[in-house]
């Protein structure tokens, strides 16, 4: 697990993994590793340049 020292998540996945076989099955067959380099990039949307509700994205 990413963060080994988080409690709350740790008891997340484990209630989860018990109550639902496509996330344990997901989680456990997709390990997590930390990044040792380099650099991420997100691109989110903020409020100004999202289209208003109802306005159609470009195609």
């Amino acid at each position: 697990m990413a963060c080994p020292d988080d409690r709350r998540l740790a008891d997340l996945v484990g209630e989860l993994s018990v109550q639902d076989d496509q996330f344990r099955q997901r989680w456990g067959g997709h390990p997590v590793v930390p990044r040792t380099g380099g650099t991420k990039v997100f691109h989110h949307r903020s409020p100004v340049n999202s289209p208003s509700p109802g306005t159609p994205s470009p195609a």
